[in-house]
């Protein structure tokens, strides 16, 4: 994932607007960049809960809605840190059958 220390609300120095302006936030923007020239089976993105909130979510809302135009379905979950499966977000690749 990227980093979270403008998002955690321990650090009282973090952008509370225009958030994806800041560059450790926009950092997300050239991971689906890359997402989108290598094109994976799967994806694994986290990111501490706080990042679905801040500026009314527009974090996470920026990277569902790209995964969702490069054709990937996703599951947003919070799974304790050091739980089991630790994962915060997944997407797969949707399968598409063509006739013919």
């Amino acid at each position: 994932g990227t980093p979270c220390n403008n998002f955690t609300g321990l650090n009282l120095h973090a952008p509370r607007t225009n958030i994806l302006d800041d560059n450790m936030n926009r950092l997300i923007l050239t991971v689906l960049e890359v997402i989108k020239f290598l094109r994976p089976k799967y994806v694994y993105l986290e990111q501490v809960p706080s990042a679905m909130i801040k500026e009314n979510g527009m974090w996470i809302r920026t990277v569902l809605g790209h995964l969702e135009c490069l054709g990937y379905q996703y599951e947003v979950g919070d799974i304790a840190s050091g739980g089991p499966h630790c994962l915060r977000w997944a997407a797969t690749c949707r399968v598409r059958l063509v006739d013919g």
